[in-house]
């Protein structure tokens, strides 16, 4: 298990567009509406990444003590050490733990085969669309909504595609391309599906993991976004957007990882392109790097982006 790092806020800023603004997208429902579009993409460049960012250490997650709960029967219960349970609550008295408490519960490697497996929390999915890539396959995309005061950690959904008579025919885990959905943001989960699939399929969702992140864990820096431009081509294709990361000065470490990512959506809310820039060295305390890449729309032109980003700090 890693040491401690400093716990950082992540920043979601929409990236300024010469177009007019569109309307924001709508509340979330609880119906899934799912859509397919039959655009394929006419870049040659992935529109939609899958590639998922190097995974911290096994992410700790809480537990709300129960009655007769002690901290033995709590660390056996998950598997832990009890000195590692009290070093993860060292402002919890052993002999004073109202019911109700929430306790920090670290995931150890190597404790037990059975490592403790968290209740995913309960995140509404706001769209499901999936797009014809120009090989054949299928892109799908699920837009995770956080409507929790907290940021969650780790999400995942399964997708499912379902033909006109409700035949499933096949079945991807979608990923997202950051480590954190900050609380009261939507961030889109990919899939890409090989060929070949019937046109009239229908996604369906579950939600697989979302963890909530400990207001104590300290492996995110408070990095943010400055000077951000985007600058959308004729077609709607395409998508240029650069700007630079700052790092603060008093942040307790250097960043030794750097991501932003960025969400197109069509004129519609419709997720269209999602693509993912990482910095090729960290950023010291008090420092700053420039990013400039590209993003591409996987079916209707792209109206506006959002920014993302995210930032590790650096490893000992």
């Amino acid at each position: 298990m890693k040491t401690r790092l400093l716990l950082a806020a992540l920043v979601l800023l929409t990236a300024c567009s010469h177009r007019p603004p569109s309307p924001p997208v709508a509340e979330a429902t609880p119906v899934l509406e799912p859509f397919l579009t039959a655009t394929p993409s006419l870049t040659s460049t992935p529109a939609i990444q899958t590639a998922i960012p190097p995974q911290p250490t096994a992410t700790p997650f809480t537990y709300t003590v129960q009655s007769g709960d002690t901290l033995s029967s709590i660390a056996e219960k998950f598997r832990v050490r009890l000195e590692a349970l009290q070093a993860a609550n060292p402002g919890v008295a052993p002999g004073a733990m109202p019911v109700g408490t929430i306790l920090n519960i670290p995931a150890e490697a190597g404790t037990s085969t059975l490592q403790p497996t968290p209740t995913p929390v309960t995140l509404p999915i706001r769209q499901a669309v999936c797009y014809p890539s120009t090989e054949g396959g299928l892109w799908c995309v699920v837009l995770v909504h956080n409507d929790t005061p907290d940021p969650i950690e780790n999400v995942s959904a399964q997708i499912t595609l379902y033909d006109s008579a409700g035949q499933a025919l096949a079945e991807q885990t979608a990923f997202s391309l950051l480590n954190v959905l900050p609380a009261g943001a939507s961030f889109p989960l990919a899939a890409f599906f090989p060929p070949s699939l019937p046109a009239d399929i229908l996604p369906r969702v579950q939600l697989l993991t979302a963890t909530r992140l400990m207001k104590d864990d300290a492996r995110y820096l408070p990095v943010s976004l400055e000077n951000t431009q985007t600058s959308i081509d004729w077609s709607g294709r395409t998508a240029h957007v650069s700007g630079k990361v700052l790092l603060p000065a008093n942040a307790a470490s250097s960043a030794g990882q750097v991501w932003i990512a960025a969400v197109a959506y069509a004129a519609d809310g419709r997720v269209t392109g999602i693509r993912r820039w990482e910095s090729p060295s960290g950023i010291e305390t008090g420092g700053n790097i420039d990013f400039a890449f590209a993003v591409f729309s996987a079916g209707p032109p792209i109206e506006r982006v959002a920014l993302f980003v995210e930032a590790q700090a650096r490893t000992k």
